[in-house]
């Protein structure tokens, strides 16, 4: 994987992401793209084209096996084009939050769009300004005729209005935290977009 590699491998990818980026975010576009938080669906599926998909993934899970240290050059790189959207955020919590959910039936599938950029998946874990993080007070969840009910609202999504998925936190009955995998078009599910300046 890119940890084994040596700094080498990852010179390489952020060298073809520079190029990558030069060509699809020149200058001139960088305003009007500005206006829109999201990744666009093709630049993410070029930039996983490169193997930023996979990066975090384990090589078990058909990944490269790499670490948080090697995305910094992913990240200089797209600090370097001014790139607004939050790729990297959407990127790494989905793909670590997957990695360690061996029971969840659709973890592959789940890990195999996010490699391949054909999925974005977002946190959705605050519940109000201010929320210490310790998990969610609002967001409950029941279980009924052997389906699972989510019932609460949540905030500050990080490029929420581009998920195709959400994992979504919720307190069960017993009082613990439990993550839900939930479908951006699920029945109930609603957002609203809010540009943070």
């Amino acid at each position: 994987g890119p940890g084994e590699d040596g700094d080498g491998d990852m010179t390489m990818l952020s060298d073809a992401l520079r190029r990558l980026l030069a060509s699809e975010y020149p200058f001139d576009k960088r305003r009007t793209k500005s206006q829109s938080d999201a990744l666009e669906p093709a630049l993410r599926r070029d930039m996983s084209a490169l193997g930023i998909g996979a990066l975090l993934i384990p090589e078990r899970d058909g990944g490269f096996g790499g670490g948080l240290a090697d995305l910094a050059g992913v990240a200089q790189s797209l600090g370097e084009a001014l790139v607004a959207a939050p790729c990297l955020w959407q990127q790494v919590l989905a793909t670590r939050i997957l990695v360690d959910c061996a029971g969840h039936a659709a973890r592959q599938e789940r890990l195999a769009g996010l490699s391949d950029g054909s999925l974005a998946i977002a946190l959705a874990h605050t519940e109000h300004a201010g929320d210490d993080g310790r998990g969610p007070r609002n967001t409950t969840v029941r279980s009924d005729g052997g389906a699972w009910v989510l019932s609460g609202t949540k905030r500050f999504i990080c490029d929420g209005d581009a998920a195709h998925r959400y994992i979504v936190s919720a307190q069960i009955e017993s009082g613990a935290m439990a993550l839900f995998d939930v479908g951006g078009k699920a029945p109930g599910v609603a957002g609203e977009r809010n540009r943070c300046h």
